[in-house]
């Protein structure tokens, strides 16, 4: 079975997923962002890779993240890391709350062969 799907574009949600015109959401990350609503922040969560951390933005509109990325998960040397993706902590599949994971994929060299890997990272809110 196939779907349909379309980009965001000037306020609509019309433009073609292959090859139409997008806007940005402010995003300034390298690998991959994942956006879920946070109920305990009560706020939008973004989630990517910038600058070798794994970082997060909030907002109170899920089409506006042009805030300032706070540092999650600093990659370890050598490391690089994208597609980040948020699994709740609760069955609920649409929110997360206080506390959530981060799943992403992660990537080394190591004697010369490059290792990959699927990490998790437990985030709890305070």
């Amino acid at each position: 079975m196939n779907s349909s799907w379309y980009k965001y574009y000037e306020g609509e949600w019309n433009e073609p997923g292959l090859g139409g015109h997008s806007t940005s959401l402010g995003s300034l990350g390298e690998y991959h962002t994942n956006i879920m609503y946070n109920t305990y922040l009560e706020k939008w969560v973004l989630f990517n890779v910038t600058g070798g951390n794994i970082t997060m933005r909030r907002s109170d509109n899920p089409l506006y993240f042009n805030v300032s990325d706070e540092i999650v998960y600093d990659i370890p040397e050598g490391g690089r890391a994208a597609y980040c993706t948020i699994q709740p902590a609760q069955e609920d599949m649409h929110t997360c709350g206080q506390e959530f994971y981060i799943y992403y994929r992660y990537w080394y060299k190591r004697l010369g062969v490059t290792i990959y890997d699927t990490q998790r990272l437990k985030i709890t809110l305070n």
